[in-house]
């Protein structure tokens, strides 16, 4: 339920707070343009950005560490464009800044695909192919035999 409510959210992550001197959406808009080489006639995308702020809670005490940015847009389908257009580079660069583009998903969602992606690591270690299916399933190749999990145990 909680990300259904998300779904039209993007996060910015690694965004140094003194980049933003009281416009986050234009900096948004500027990071964006820069970070995703949109193309000219696609601008007309970020119009649909509905609000921008900060997050407002530190989780941490490190005060290095930027709170992340939080995008909300009118339509999921503009929000998946730019996520997509995004995820060519895992890290987007602009502004003299390295930043990541990410879906806003439920703390427990991350703690999820966390969990899952920790066994990623340990099976590919043992030789075996594994990845996440679609909503939360993990799927292992192992000695020519294909077995997919939908619940984690510990």
């Amino acid at each position: 339920m909680e990300n259904r409510m998300r779904r039209n959210n993007l996060r910015l992550l690694k965004v140094p707070e003194e980049l933003e001197k009281g416009d986050p959406k234009g900096l948004v808009v500027c990071l964006i343009k820069q970070g995703t080489q949109i193309e000219e006639e696609e601008e007309v995308l970020l119009k649909d950005i509905q609000r921008v702020h900060r997050d407002p809670f530190r989780k941490t005490t490190n005060r290095d560490k930027p709170r992340k940015i939080l995008v909300y847009f009118h339509t999921y389908a503009i929000k998946e464009r730019i996520l997509s257009m995004a995820l060519k580079n895992k890290i987007v660069s602009a502004e003299g800044i390295d930043f990541e583009i990410r879906s806003d998903l439920s703390t427990t969602t991350l703690n999820r695909q966390w969990e899952r992606g920790k066994r990623i690591d340990i099976l590919k270690r043992l030789g075996a192919t594994a990845q996440l299916k679609f909503p939360a399933a993990l799927k292992v190749m192992a000695n020519n035999k294909m077995y997919i999990f939908r619940e984690i145990e510990k």
